[in-house]
């Protein structure tokens, strides 16, 4: 269902601050864009997971695969 892609549309409208977007003017645009999506009944899977997926791009380190750059392990200490 969309339950989940609004949940987390919902949450980067509202933390929209807490971020450190890369582009912050763009990662309201598509919040925006998305928002309007849900307040007019068009919300789908396939219409917000896209929003989303941009929207986790905009995210520091979004090309930075799940468990960091090996770099350092999740204590911060260096391997």
């Amino acid at each position: 269902g969309v339950a989940l892609p609004i949940s987390l549309i919902k949450g980067f409208d509202d933390n929209f601050e807490t971020h450190d977007w890369n582009s912050a003017t763009k990662a309201r645009e598509i919040i925006n864009r998305a928002k309007n999506i849900i307040a007019s009944n068009r919300a789908t899977e396939d219409n917000l997971n896209p929003l989303i997926g941009d929207l986790f791009a905009l995210l520091p380190g979004a090309k930075t695969p799940i468990g960091g750059t090996g770099e350092t392990d999740i204590l911060g200490d260096i391997n």
